[in-house]
């Protein structure tokens, strides 16, 4: 699964006691490395790994594709999937709504995940006068962390709009679905580039899962998985996010999206 961490001792170790190779690809890592030295280090390492795998799992047909440019000789498709015994539908986390300072009658997003230059929140932020401006009830809430948390820390600061916004920091897995509950509408903007472009993120999984609507840039892989025609996730490009946003806050159709 690592790659990055233990390949070259894994390669090593089960050349030598003759085990088979399996590995679960669902990111193309070179490209989510800032550091352009670090991520030509990255990609050799790649490049010089997947030929050697026995079987390579990928969770989309486009990170399939990319296995195999790679020089991947064995590469299947399992798509994602989630454990609804942890992510569920739950009344709203009375002791988190507290914690927070959110009342029953605010409208909450939630962004949850990796804070990177490619996650589209500083959009988000820069367009949230707008949005309070038709929602004042509006609260973001920002669940997770990565390299760009601190920056978009400063940006809410700099907007003068931090008291409308809720960085948790990291959570664990088992937690998620309290934050979930405080939600009126999940966002992933990801802004589409060639590597975001083949994703479909695990957390579209976990969010359908809670029972919720979902807002997000309209990836290739997301719509292998849910197709536009499927009205799942509803989809829209980076550009006019906030707009629709809006539109699906003032809307009484939430929580029907949401079951379906």
């Amino acid at each position: 699964y690592s790659l990055v961490n233990n390949i070259k001792a894994t390669i090593k170790a089960c050349k030598e006691l003759d085990i088979p190779m399996i590995h679960r690809t669902f990111d193309i890592v070179h490209e989510i490395i800032v550091e352009k030295y670090l991520s030509n280090f990255v990609y050799k390492m790649e490049k010089e790994s997947y030929p050697k795998f026995n079987l390579v799992i990928a969770n989309t047909p486009f990170m399939k594709t990319w296995s195999q440019e790679m020089g991947a000789k064995n590469v299947i498709v399992i798509p994602q999937g989630v454990d609804t015994n942890i992510m569920k539908k739950l009344p709203k986390d009375k002791e988190l709504q507290k914690k927070f300072n959110i009342n029953n009658d605010d409208k909450i997003v939630l962004y949850l995940g990796s804070i990177l230059s490619h996650s589209g929140m500083d959009v988000i932020l820069d367009d949230m006068i707008k949005i309070l401006n038709e929602i004042p009830k509006f609260k973001l809430l920002v669940v997770g962390d990565g390299p760009d948390l601190e920056q978009l820390k400063q940006q809410s600061k700099k907007l003068g709009i931090s008291e409308k916004i809720i960085f948790t920091g990291f959570v664990p897995y088992k937690e998620v679905p309290k934050f979930c509950s405080l939600a009126d509408l999940f966002i992933n903007p990801f802004r589409i580039n060639d590597m975001t472009d083949r994703l479909t993120p695990a957390k579209i999984f976990d969010f359908l899962a809670c029972g919720k609507a979902v807002l997000a840039t309209p990836l290739h892989g997301m719509q292998y998985d849910f197709p536009k025609e499927s009205n799942t996730i509803i989809y829209e490009n980076l550009e006019s996010f906030t707009e629709k946003m809006i539109e699906l806050l003032k809307s009484d159709s939430l929580d029907e999206i949401g079951r379906r």
